[in-house]
C-alpha cells in the first residue's frame, strides 16, 4: 500500500500558527496566563451550571444523588476560587513547574553519577545542566508567583522554535529539498518528554482501531503495511507498544541482517531504583522467531520502520556493530522454570538468543531516562548519519516513533516502509512475516 504525501501547506500553516502563538505569549506572558486561568474558571462554573440543570431536571436518588451534588459543588468551588483569586492557579502552576525542574535535575545528577562511574566524558555537562535545573526549581518552588513569568517565557520560546522547525520542514518538503541520501545530523525541537512518554500508548490505541473490523460480520485485518517504494529494506527499527506497566512507555530495538539487536535492563539481579537502573545487557535473536514471541509473551504491538541504506552506510553501521560486540562479555540469564520467570529467561527458553553484558563505556549501565534502548539504536544508526539529536537529554521511544513516522510521511524521507506487527494479526498464523 502506497503512503499519501504529507500536506506541506498544512505543516507550514500549523508551524506558523504555533510560532505566532509563542510570540504572543512572549510579549504578554502573565496577561496570557491570567486570561487562560480566568477562562478556565468560567468553564468550571459553566460545567457546574450544566450539571445543576441535569440534577434538577432528572430524578436522581440514593448515593448517585449525593455523588452528583458533590460534583456540582466541586465544579462551582474550583471555578469561583479561580475567578476570585486569579493568582492562586498561577502559583500552583509555578509549583508544578518547580517539581518538574527538580525532577529533571535529579535525572541529570543520576546521569552524571553513572557516566562518572563508567568513565564517560560528558558527566560534567550533565552535572552543569542538573545544577541549573536544581537552582531554578528551588527558586520557583519557594517563590512561584515571582518566577513563573520566566517559565512562561521559556514555554513561549519553545513554541517559537517548535513552530519554526515545523514551518521549515514544510518549506523543505514543498520545495523537495531533502533527498533520501541527505542524512546529516540535525538538531530537532521535539515535544516535552512527559508528552513523548504518552505517544506509544496513544499510537497503540489508534492501531487497534485501524485493525478492528468496521462491520460486525467483517473479519479483522490480518496485515497492514505501507510502502513508499519497492526497494528492499536493509534495516528495520522496531518500536514496541503495550498496555501493561513499563510497556506503556515503549521500547525500541533494531533488526539488521535478519537479526534483532536489542539493548535493555534484562538482568533482574542488577536492578536498582525501582528497576530504572541496571546492568546494560544486549541480546541477539532471529527476527522471524523473536517478533511472534514478543507479541504473544508481552501482548505487544510492534511498528517496524524500514530504512534503505547505501553500501557505504551499511559498511559503517556493520563496523560499529562489530565494535560494540567486542566490548561485551557473554551473559547467561536465570534458568527458566515456568513460573514467575523474568523476561530474559522466557526469551532464551522459547527463542535461541545470545545475551551479552557491556564491559565498559557509555552503555555499561542502563538508565531508563538516560542511556536507554533508544540511545543505543540511535548510536548504531548514527554510523550511517541517521540519528536524532535533541536540545535536551532525554530521548524516549515516543520521540523516536514521532521522528521515524514523520520521515515516512515525507516522500523524500529516509524511511521507505512502515509495517505493523500485532496480536490481532498473529491470530491468523504467520501473517506478520513477509
Amino acid at each position: 500500500m502506497k503512503t499519501k504525501p504529507i500536506n506541506s501547506i498544512q505543516q507550514m500553516i500549523t508551524g506558523l500558527a504555533i510560532c505566532i502563538l509563542g510570540i504572543v505569549i512572549l510579549n504578554a506572558a502573565m496577561l496570557t496566563l491570567s486570561t487562560f486561568f480566568y477562562v478556565f474558571g468560567i468553564v468550571f462554573v459553566v460545567m457546574g451550571l450544566s450539571k445543576l440543570f441535569t440534577f434538577i431536571s432528572h430524578k436522581i436518588r440514593g448515593l448517585e444523588k449525593v455523588d452528583s451534588f458533590l460534583r456540582i459543588c466541586i465544579d462551582f468551588a474550583i471555578g469561583i476560587l479561580i475567578i476570585i483569586f486569579p493568582d492562586m492557579p498561577i502559583s500552583i502552576f509555578g509549583i508544578v513547574c518547580a517539581f518538574y525542574a527538580l525532577l529533571n535535575a535529579a535525572i541529570h545528577f543520576v546521569n552524571a553519577y553513572i557516566k562518572s562511574k563508567n568513565h564517560v566524558r560528558d558527566q560534567y555537562k550533565e552535572l552543569a545542566v542538573g545544577t541549573v535545573y536544581f537552582i531554578f526549581g528551588v527558586f520557583l518552588l519557594f517563590s512561584p508567583a515571582m518566577y513563573v513569568s520566566v517559565v512562561v517565557n521559556v514555554i513561549a520560546v519553545f513554541f517559537i522554535l517548535y513552530g519554526f522547525g515545523m514551518f521549515h520542514s514544510g518549506v523543505r518538503l514543498a520545495l523537495s529539498i531533502q533527498r533520501k541520501n541527505d542524512l546529516k545530523r540535525k538538531i530537532r525541537i521535539t515535544l516535552p518528554t512527559f508528552v513523548e512518554f504518552m505517544i506509544p500508548s496513544y499510537v497503540l490505541g489508534q492501531i487497534n482501531k485501524l485493525l478492528q473490523p468496521t462491520q460486525v460480520d467483517q473479519p479483522s485485518k490480518l496485515s497492514f503495511e505501507q510502502r513508499k517504494s519497492d526497494e528492499d529494506v536493509d534495516v528495520e527499527v522496531l518500536v514496541h507498544m503495550s498496555e501493561k506497566g513499563f510497556g506503556r512507555v515503549g521500547h525500541v530495538d533494531i533488526a539488521y541482517k535478519n537479526m534483532v539487536l536489542s539493548y535493555g535492563n534484562y538482568d533482574p539481579s542488577s536492578w536498582r531504583m525501582f528497576e530504572l537502573i541496571g546492568d546494560g545487557v544486549l541480546f541477539t535473536a532471529n527476527k522471524k522467531e523473536y517478533i511472534p514471541f514478543v507479541i504473544e509473551d508481552s501482548a505487544k504491538t510492534l511498528v517496524g520502520f524500514g530504512l534503505k541504506l547505501s553500501e557505504m552506510q551499511l559498511q559503517a553501521m556493520s563496523e560499529l556493530v562489530d565494535c560494540v560486540m567486542e566490548n561485551t562479555i557473554k551473559w547467561i540469564p536465570p534458568f527458566y522454570v515456568g513460573v514467575n520467570d523474568f523476561y530474559a529467561s522466557r526469551l532464551s527458553f522459547h527463542v535461541p538468543t545470545n545475551f551479552f553484558k557491556v564491559r565498559d563505556g557509555r552503555f555499561r549501565t542502563f538508565f531508563v531516562v538516560g542511556d536507554n534502548c533508544v540511545r543505543f539504536v540511535d548510536r548504531l544508526l548514527g554510523a550511517a548519519g541517521i540519528d536524532l539529536i535533541k536540545l535536551y537529554g532525554i530521548i524516549t521511544p515516543g520521540s523516536y516513533y514521532d521522528y521515524l513516522n514523520a520521515e515516512f510521511a515525507n516522500p523524500n524521507g529516509i524511511v521507505v516502509s512502515k509495517r505493523i506487527y500485532s496480536s490481532i494479526l498473529e491470530k491468523d498464523g504467520d501473517k506478520n512475516e513477509k
